[in-house]
């Protein structure tokens, strides 16, 4: 896929793919405000390519319609940081104006879209169920609170190249999420550089305090491209060379896509800080269009209409996900349900092992919502405790997801031609949380010997 300034307002269209994206350097000087808007805003269609009852493959493998009796989101808030979100029927006043740093000052800060990625990305998250087309958001009582951070119709003041938003203005965005006591904050940027370089300490210190206020933090993998350092895909067995960030920040959830059948996407970067893998292909969502209404599935380019696809929209899967278990199990922290969904995700191979492709697995709604996990013993709220939710099930168990998925999808998956078994949940919370904090402590040395670059590439 080719980086290109040529697609207006912040998305990117090209070989099927579309991801918020910078077709420039971002310099450790990054551009402040005040920006101009130089662009048209983006453009896109209705859904194509029709499916059963309205329900896209992504919505039908998450399967979150038949998990509403337990959590539908209730009182969680979920920060997305993005191009902003337009307001409409979708959001039934959930959605809150939390920042903007595109136009400061804007008399809504946040409910801006110009871009349209905004918007998508809340539309999976906590869009209201339309009984027209079947299509629903994973949390619909979800609280959304939008901070715009990116936009790729504006430019600095005085120039005309188009692009705003960085890895600084992100980190700020970050906090200002925290601030506002959001309990899950979903990123579907990622900047990508060579992979011990990817780094950056302003971003890294931000995540590393929402985590520690008790923040989830979910990010998407990054997007292959053919420009600068999005190039190449990383191999099994091998070194990584393609990193980006905030993906391979430790403290982060970071998620790699899948397609419509569930194989890893070839668009998707992969490596080993993957940590799960959700739907990012053939997207339906809500229609960012100000002034309509239902769901949208391409991007009018100058090809025509483009699907819309990439770890973008993985991300948001998975936070949605994640805002149903903080509603379910509110005693759990982020560190804990960052463990839990990765301990009941549909895992390859072998107990305990990670894919570079799909992590610990794909994201798996029903058993993140019901499996009483032996390892969570004595936490306080935990499911199973007494009085929690859950606390009738059997111990371990591992509600089956045959009823989400698709018909004659049942076969195993191949993983970059290794096949691999949908297994259950057999690691326990003790060991993850052990791995991860681990996984923390080796890449940050790594990083700190490589070094830092503000010569990165947005590739959501």
């Amino acid at each position: 896929m080719r980086l290109s300034a040529t697609l207006t307002a912040g998305l990117l269209a090209t070989s099927g793919l579309l991801a918020t994206s910078a077709p420039r350097a971002l310099a450790a000087d990054e551009p402040a405000p005040p920006f101009d808007q130089v662009a048209n805003c983006v453009s896109f269609g209705r859904a194509i390519e029709p499916v059963a009852n309205g329900v896209s493959p992504g919505q039908r493998l998450v399967g979150q319609t038949q998990l509403w009796e337990l959590s539908r989101g209730a009182g969680v808030t979920v920060a997305i940081i993005d191009t902003g979100v337009t307001p409409g029927p979708a959001f039934q006043g959930r959605l809150v104006a939390g920042g903007d740093l595109v136009e400061p000052g804007s008399p809504s800060p946040g409910l801006a879209d110009c871009d349209g990625h905004g918007t998508l990305v809340a539309g999976l998250i906590g869009g209201a169920p339309d009984t027209t087309s079947g299509f629903a958001g994973v949390a619909p009582d979800v609280r959304l609170l939008s901070i715009r951070h990116n936009s790729m119709a504006f430019a600095p003041k005085g120039t005309r190249t188009p692009g705003v938003g960085g890895v600084a203005s992100l980190a700020q965005a970050i906090d200002l999420a925290v601030s506002q006591r959001a309990d899950i904050i979903n990123i579907s940027s990622a900047y990508c550089g060579p992979a011990l370089t990817a780094n950056d300490a302003r971003l890294t210190a931000a995540i590393e305090r929402a985590v520690a206020a008790d923040v989830l933090v979910v990010v998407a993998a990054g997007n292959l491209g053919s420009s600068q350092t999005c190039t190449t895909q990383n191999t099994p067995g091998r070194a990584p060379v393609t990193g980006a960030i905030p993906a391979t920040i430790p403290a982060a959830l970071t998620v790699g896509a899948v397609d419509a059948q569930g194989q890893p996407a070839e668009f998707s970067l992969a490596g080993p800080w993957v940590d799960l893998a959700a739907p990012g292909a053939k997207i339906i969502s809500t229609n960012p269009h100000p002034t309509q209404s239902g769901q949208v599935g391409t991007i009018v380019g100058t090809q025509g209409d483009v699907e819309i696809q990439g770890t973008s929209f993985a991300a948001p899967y998975v936070t949605g996900v994640a805002a149903l278990v903080r509603s379910r199990f509110p005693h759990l922290d982020a560190r804990h349900v960052m463990a839990r969904l990765m301990e009941t995700a549909d895992h390859p191979a072998g107990a305990g092992e990670q894919s570079i492709f799909v992590g610990h697995g794909i994201v798996n709604a029903r058993r993140a919502l019901t499996a009483v996990l032996s390892s969570e013993a004595g936490l306080t709220g935990s499911p199973g405790s007494p009085g929690s939710p859950g606390a009738t099930e059997a111990a371990g168990s591992a509600p089956t997801r045959a009823a989400a998925l698709p018909a004659g999808d049942e076969a195993a998956p191949s993983v970059g031609g290794e096949a691999f078994a949908l297994v259950g949940s057999g690691l326990l919370l003790a060991v993850l949380v052990a791995a991860v904090l681990a996984r923390s402590m080796r890449r940050r040395a790594a990083l700190a010997r490589a070094g830092s670059t503000d010569n990165v590439v947005a590739s959501g």
